[in-house]
This record gives C-alpha cells, sequence and structure tokens, in this order.
C-alpha cells in the first residue's frame, strides 16, 4: 500500500516537467480548441479544486464533497487570458502545495472519505488517482498540438 502512494505522488512530482516540455513543443489550436496555456490554466485552476477537496477530507468527518462551483469557473476565465509561463507558474505553485499536503498524510489519512454528489464515495487515494487521471488526459491534449 505504501509503495503505490509513493509512486502516485511521485507521478504528481513528474507532470509539471512533463506539460513543461509538452507546452514548449505545442503549436497552434486547431480552430475551436485550447492553447498549451489554456489547458495548464484549466489544470491551475482544477488543482486548486483537488487542494481544496484533499484538505476538506483531511479535516472534515465524512464530508459531502460537491462538484466544482462559480469559484471554479472565476479562476480558470482569469487564467485563461494568462500566457503560458503564467500558467505553469500557476499550476506549480498549486500542485506544490498539493504535494506538501500528501507527504504530510499518515497511511490512515489515505482512506479519508467523504460523499460525492455524482461519484459516490471517495476516500483522499481516491481524489489523488483522479487527478493522476486528469493530469494525463490533459498532457496528452498537449501534446498533441506539437503534431499538428
Amino acid at each position: 500500500m505504501l509503495d503505490t502512494y509513493r509512486e502516485n505522488v511521485d507521478l504528481l512530482v513528474s507532470i509539471p516537467n512533463a506539460l513543461k516540455e509538452a507546452a514548449e513543443a505545442a503549436g497552434a489550436p486547431p480552430e475551436g480548441e485550447w492553447s498549451a496555456a489554456q489547458v495548464l490554466a484549466h489544470l491551475a485552476a482544477a488543482e486548486q479544486i483537488w487542494l481544496d477537496r484533499l484538505n476538506l477530507l483531511l479535516h472534515q468527518r465524512d464530508p459531502l464533497i460537491k462538484p466544482p462551483g462559480p469559484a471554479f469557473v472565476e479562476l480558470q476565465e482569469r487564467l485563461m487570458s494568462g500566457d503560458l509561463q503564467t500558467n505553469l507558474e500557476e499550476f506549480n505553485a498549486r500542485r506544490g502545495e498539493t504535494i506538501s499536503l500528501l507527504m504530510g498524510l499518515s497511511l490512515n489519512d489515505w482512506s479519508r472519505s467523504g460523499i460525492h454528489e455524482t461519484r459516490g464515495a471517495m476516500s483522499i487515494e481516491d481524489v489523488v488517482e483522479h487527478i493522476i487521471e486528469h493530469d494525463s488526459e490533459h498532457l496528452e491534449q498537449i501534446r498533441a498540438l506539437a503534431s499538428r
């Protein structure tokens, strides 16, 4: 179990460099699709959601986890006008907070859980796995921009 947690944290740590490399190689997006900078804006806003959820699970007993609300939309919209470097820095800052929080967890903390309105029961481990999936999808999205 400990190895799984370490592997997941290692994956989260590796994503910023992979995003940077992919974003620097990315070309212009097709009409109507996000640029690499905009994908990074989305990832930075999403990282704040993950961090908020992790803190909620860590500090409350069996909390209700709600879908992203207006604060997420506002943050994402604000970041969408940022350039690649600014949005990468925003993402990295939030990811650093996430990593710091996860590094301080006990083994028992990883199983702390709540109820997501649409996904059902979610533990800290589940949230981390969801972050990894989300990161991977958007990393591939940025990488696809390099082949255009």
